[in-house]
């Protein structure tokens, strides 16, 4: 990459490509021309360059943007949303972030939508306050039968074992999209990313989906186990935190459409409990109803964000 000889774009410039190009019409090349060799991706500032469809915006690297709050709303956690765990046979239908009230809580991105051009990128950005509960505590109060997800850990002095959480169980919080019409009826998930209602090989009467499949999934952990005394590996019991307190979960995903396409609308989902697994030298997150515990296994949520960017590809 070359570097201009001239100053800065400053304030007032007109940012066109024929404006830039009068500016940096001394590339250290000789070339004039605004291209990946003489300017790349960042040497303008997103913020320079606004949303084509605003009254100001020159859509030259940032096409279209869009944020919306989700959940409740509430900052203080005054109003919150409970999520009961899954404890049925199959694959739980995931709960969509809404209001409190019932009402869903998209990021609608309009009645056009957003038209993608094959190369374009699409960013997403999302957070959510949460926080997991559950009722059950101490030695022997697991929530809900571990087996077989438990692991046996000598207790010190006793002769005896108690059972503790692998620490491998995960609430899923997950994004969708839409792509059929602005009415948003028909969200699936984003290319990269699984609903978590496959069939595992190997495993009957599991379902879940592989990690590869995850590009757009939060974890969160359910609970705690935890012991204050660990030694000469053994314990003197398991403690088990069952109130988490409050804290932000957040995500991020891109997607470069091959073909053009347009999207209509986000929107975030969530579902537990689920757990780690391998089948076949494949790793997977597969739903653990047995920890369901008549839904004393749950997930609060409050208030976050779902942002979108649509901007060009470097070509």
């Amino acid at each position: 990459m070359s570097l201009p000889t001239r100053p800065a774009v400053r304030e007032g410039t007109d940012i066109t490509s024929a404006g830039l190009d009068a500016q940096y019409d001394g590339f250290a090349t000789g070339s004039t021309d605004i291209n990946a060799a003489n300017l790349r991706e960042f040497a303008v500032d997103l913020p320079n360059l606004p949303d084509a469809a605003g009254e100001a915006g020159q859509g030259v690297v940032l096409k279209r943007a869009a944020a919306a709050t989700i959940g409740t709303g509430s900052m203080d956690h005054s109003t919150a949303v409970t999520v009961a765990s899954y404890g049925g046979v199959t694959f739980p239908t995931p709960h969509i972030v809404e209001d409190g009230a019932g009402n869903e809580t998209p990021l609608a991105l309009g009645a056009s939508g957003w038209a993608m051009s094959s190369g374009d990128v699409l960013r997403v950005y999302w957070d959510l306050s949460v926080r997991p509960r559950i009722t059950k505590t101490g030695a022997g109060q697991s929530p809900g039968p571990l087996a077989p997800y438990g692991v046996e850990l000598d207790v010190f002095g006793s002769g005896s074992t108690t059972t503790a959480g692998d620490g491998q169980f995960a609430w899923l919080i997950w994004l969708q999209w839409d792509v059929t019409s602005a009415a948003l009826l028909n969200f699936v998930p984003v290319p990269g990313q699984s609903n978590f209602d496959q069939a595992i090989p190997g495993v009957p009467g599991s379902f879940g989906d592989e990690l590869p499949l995850t590009a757009a999934t939060s974890p969160v952990a359910p609970w705690i186990d935890y012991d204050d005394d660990a030694r000469l590996g053994q314990i003197d019991g398991i403690s088990r935190a069952n109130v988490i307190l409050w804290r932000g979960v957040s995500g991020a995903y891109f997607y470069v459409p091959v073909t053009a396409g347009t999207v209509y609308g986000l929107r975030i989902v969530i579902a537990g409990v689920a757990h780690a697994r391998n089948s076949g030298g494949i790793n997977f997150w597969s739903w653990a109803p047995t920890v369901h515990d008549g839904g004393d296994t749950r997930l609060e949520y409050t208030s976050g964000g779902l942002t979108a960017i649509l901007h060009r590809g470097v070509v």
